[in-house]
Protein backbone atom coordinates (compact mmCIF):
# COMPACT_ATOMS: atom_id res chain seq x y z
CA UNK A 1 0.00 0.00 0.00
CA UNK A 2 1.58 3.04 -0.95
CA UNK A 3 1.19 6.65 0.38
CA UNK A 4 -2.62 7.88 -0.46
CA UNK A 5 -1.69 11.37 -1.97
CA UNK A 6 0.21 8.90 -4.33
CA UNK A 7 -2.67 6.76 -5.12
CA UNK A 8 -5.62 7.85 -3.89
CA UNK A 9 -8.72 9.00 -6.19
CA UNK A 10 -12.01 9.16 -4.68
CA UNK A 11 -14.15 7.12 -6.51
CA UNK A 12 -17.54 5.33 -5.96
CA UNK A 13 -19.65 6.51 -2.98
CA UNK A 14 -21.47 4.41 -0.05
CA UNK A 15 -25.24 5.29 1.51
CA UNK A 16 -24.61 7.68 4.48
CA UNK A 17 -20.80 8.09 4.21
CA UNK A 18 -19.52 11.98 5.19
CA UNK A 19 -17.22 11.38 2.48
CA UNK A 20 -19.18 10.73 -0.31
CA UNK A 21 -19.77 14.22 -1.26
CA UNK A 22 -15.92 14.43 -2.30
CA UNK A 23 -16.38 11.24 -4.64
CA UNK A 24 -14.16 11.56 -7.72
CA UNK A 25 -12.11 14.47 -6.52
CA UNK A 26 -8.04 14.00 -6.88
CA UNK A 27 -7.85 16.98 -4.51
CA UNK A 28 -9.85 18.42 -1.57
CA UNK A 29 -9.58 22.16 -1.20
CA UNK A 30 -8.66 23.25 2.55
CA UNK A 31 -11.88 24.04 3.40
CA UNK A 32 -13.21 20.66 2.30
CA UNK A 33 -10.32 19.26 4.57
CA UNK A 34 -11.50 21.45 7.72
CA UNK A 35 -15.31 20.41 6.61
CA UNK A 36 -13.80 16.24 7.51
CA UNK A 37 -11.82 16.97 10.06
CA UNK A 38 -14.73 19.15 12.02
CA UNK A 39 -17.22 15.95 11.03
CA UNK A 40 -14.51 13.21 12.49
CA UNK A 41 -13.17 15.19 15.76
CA UNK A 42 -16.64 14.06 17.45
CA UNK A 43 -15.11 15.52 20.83
CA UNK A 44 -13.17 18.62 19.73
CA UNK A 45 -10.36 17.33 21.06
CA UNK A 46 -7.82 18.42 18.31
CA UNK A 47 -7.37 14.76 17.36
CA UNK A 48 -9.12 11.47 16.09
CA UNK A 49 -8.25 9.49 18.68
CA UNK A 50 -8.26 5.21 17.92
CA UNK A 51 -9.32 4.18 21.74
CA UNK A 52 -11.93 1.79 21.54
CA UNK A 53 -14.49 3.32 23.47
CA UNK A 54 -14.15 6.89 21.48
CA UNK A 55 -12.25 5.47 17.76
CA UNK A 56 -12.83 9.17 15.72
CA UNK A 57 -10.36 7.76 13.39
CA UNK A 58 -11.47 4.19 12.89
CA UNK A 59 -14.84 5.65 11.62
CA UNK A 60 -12.75 7.85 9.50
CA UNK A 61 -11.26 5.06 7.79
CA UNK A 62 -14.48 3.21 7.55
CA UNK A 63 -15.91 6.33 4.92
CA UNK A 64 -12.30 6.56 4.01
CA UNK A 65 -12.48 2.89 2.37
CA UNK A 66 -16.11 2.50 1.28
CA UNK A 67 -15.55 6.22 -0.42
CA UNK A 68 -12.26 4.34 -2.67
CA UNK A 69 -13.43 0.69 -2.81
CA UNK A 70 -17.33 1.94 -3.59
CA UNK A 71 -18.37 -1.46 -1.31
CA UNK A 72 -18.65 -2.15 2.35
CA UNK A 73 -16.08 -3.12 4.06
CA UNK A 74 -15.27 -5.23 6.99
CA UNK A 75 -14.05 -4.73 10.27
CA UNK A 76 -11.24 -6.51 9.79
CA UNK A 77 -10.32 -4.76 6.65
CA UNK A 78 -11.01 -1.21 8.76
CA UNK A 79 -8.81 -2.55 11.34
CA UNK A 80 -5.94 -3.70 8.97
CA UNK A 81 -5.95 -0.43 7.39
CA UNK A 82 -5.74 1.70 10.59
CA UNK A 83 -3.16 -0.32 11.78
CA UNK A 84 -1.54 0.84 8.26
CA UNK A 85 -2.01 4.52 9.19
CA UNK A 86 -0.47 4.10 12.81
CA UNK A 87 2.07 2.77 11.69
CA UNK A 88 2.90 4.84 8.48
CA UNK A 89 1.81 8.53 9.41
CA UNK A 90 0.95 8.42 13.34
CA UNK A 91 4.35 10.55 13.68
CA UNK A 92 4.91 10.70 17.62
CA UNK A 93 3.16 7.09 17.93
CA UNK A 94 0.67 8.35 20.67
CA UNK A 95 -2.43 6.28 18.56
CA UNK A 96 -4.10 9.73 17.74
CA UNK A 97 -4.03 11.57 14.64
CA UNK A 98 -3.60 15.23 14.71
CA UNK A 99 -3.68 17.95 12.33
CA UNK A 100 -0.82 17.51 10.09
CA UNK A 101 -1.08 13.82 10.54
CA UNK A 102 -4.40 13.96 8.66
CA UNK A 103 -3.48 16.42 6.02
CA UNK A 104 -0.68 13.70 5.14
CA UNK A 105 -3.24 11.28 5.01
CA UNK A 106 -5.96 13.50 2.67
CA UNK A 107 -4.92 14.50 -0.97
CA UNK A 108 -5.64 17.79 0.16
CA UNK A 109 -4.42 20.79 -2.83
CA UNK A 110 -1.64 23.30 -2.36
CA UNK A 111 -1.57 26.40 -0.19
CA UNK A 112 -3.39 29.08 -2.14
CA UNK A 113 -1.33 31.87 -0.65
CA UNK A 114 2.33 31.14 -1.25
CA UNK A 115 0.84 32.06 -5.09
CA UNK A 116 1.17 35.40 -4.22
CA UNK A 117 4.73 37.97 -3.34
CA UNK A 118 3.88 40.92 -2.20
CA UNK A 119 0.62 43.67 -2.65
CA UNK A 120 -2.20 41.49 -4.16
CA UNK A 121 -4.19 43.13 -7.21
CA UNK A 122 -7.61 43.60 -7.36
CA UNK A 123 -8.31 40.35 -9.25
CA UNK A 124 -5.65 38.45 -6.92
CA UNK A 125 -7.70 39.45 -4.30
CA UNK A 126 -10.90 38.69 -5.33
CA UNK A 127 -9.57 34.72 -6.36
CA UNK A 128 -8.26 34.39 -2.70
CA UNK A 129 -11.70 35.64 -1.44
CA UNK A 130 -13.93 33.67 -3.51
CA UNK A 131 -11.59 30.51 -2.59
CA UNK A 132 -11.96 30.21 0.92
CA UNK A 133 -15.61 31.76 0.58
CA UNK A 134 -16.92 28.20 -0.40
CA UNK A 135 -20.38 28.95 -0.04
CA UNK A 136 -19.93 32.19 -1.65
CA UNK A 137 -22.26 34.20 0.88
CA UNK A 138 -20.15 36.79 1.65
CA UNK A 139 -18.36 35.90 4.15
CA UNK A 140 -15.79 33.62 5.42
CA UNK A 141 -16.60 31.62 8.10
CA UNK A 142 -16.13 28.15 10.38
CA UNK A 143 -14.69 25.56 8.15
CA UNK A 144 -13.59 28.47 5.41
CA UNK A 145 -12.24 30.57 8.02
CA UNK A 146 -9.96 27.64 9.48
CA UNK A 147 -8.72 26.70 6.18
CA UNK A 148 -7.96 30.77 5.55
CA UNK A 149 -6.23 30.50 8.81
CA UNK A 150 -4.00 27.32 8.13
CA UNK A 151 -3.10 28.48 4.72
CA UNK A 152 -1.85 31.88 6.39
CA UNK A 153 0.33 30.50 9.14
CA UNK A 154 1.85 27.81 6.43
CA UNK A 155 2.42 31.05 3.89
CA UNK A 156 6.03 30.39 2.77
CA UNK A 157 6.35 27.78 5.16
CA UNK A 158 7.36 23.73 4.97
CA UNK A 159 5.47 20.96 5.81
CA UNK A 160 7.17 20.94 9.35
CA UNK A 161 5.91 24.20 10.42
CA UNK A 162 2.13 23.07 10.29
CA UNK A 163 0.34 24.32 12.89
CA UNK A 164 -1.30 22.15 15.85
CA UNK A 165 -5.05 22.40 16.55
CA UNK A 166 -4.86 24.67 19.71
CA UNK A 167 -2.15 26.92 17.54
CA UNK A 168 -4.49 27.37 14.79
CA UNK A 169 -6.81 28.41 17.14
CA UNK A 170 -4.78 30.55 19.14
CA UNK A 171 -4.29 32.49 15.44
CA UNK A 172 -7.51 32.88 14.81
CA UNK A 173 -8.78 33.98 17.60
CA UNK A 174 -5.80 37.09 17.80
CA UNK A 175 -7.04 37.11 13.73
CA UNK A 176 -10.47 37.87 14.81
CA UNK A 177 -9.16 40.18 17.04
CA UNK A 178 -7.55 42.30 14.48
CA UNK A 179 -9.48 42.33 11.68
CA UNK A 180 -12.98 41.12 12.30
CA UNK A 181 -14.00 45.06 12.99
CA UNK A 182 -17.47 44.18 13.68
CA UNK A 183 -17.42 40.95 16.09
CA UNK A 184 -19.51 38.66 14.17
CA UNK A 185 -16.83 36.17 13.66
CA UNK A 186 -16.48 36.69 10.40
CA UNK A 187 -14.50 38.14 8.07
CA UNK A 188 -16.37 40.00 4.99
CA UNK A 189 -14.55 41.43 1.77
CA UNK A 190 -14.00 44.82 3.84
CA UNK A 191 -11.93 43.43 6.58
CA UNK A 192 -10.19 40.50 4.89
CA UNK A 193 -9.06 43.35 2.31
CA UNK A 194 -7.95 46.04 5.52
CA UNK A 195 -5.69 43.52 7.37
CA UNK A 196 -4.24 42.48 3.81
CA UNK A 197 -2.71 45.72 3.28
CA UNK A 198 -2.08 46.38 6.77
CA UNK A 199 0.01 42.80 7.44
CA UNK A 200 0.52 40.85 4.61
CA UNK A 201 2.86 43.09 2.08
CA UNK A 202 5.19 40.82 1.21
Amino acid sequence: LKSPKNFIRFAMSSENNFLEQYAGTDKITIVEFMKIWKYYDKDCSGTLDTDDDNNEFELFVKDFLGVLLGDKVSDAEVKDITNYFLENHDKNKDRRFDLNEMLEILPVEDNLLTSFKGTLSEQDFNDVFSHYDADGNGKIQEEELNGFVKDLMTRGKTEEDNPLWKELEKFKMELLQVADTDGDGMLDKTELKMYFKKYLKN
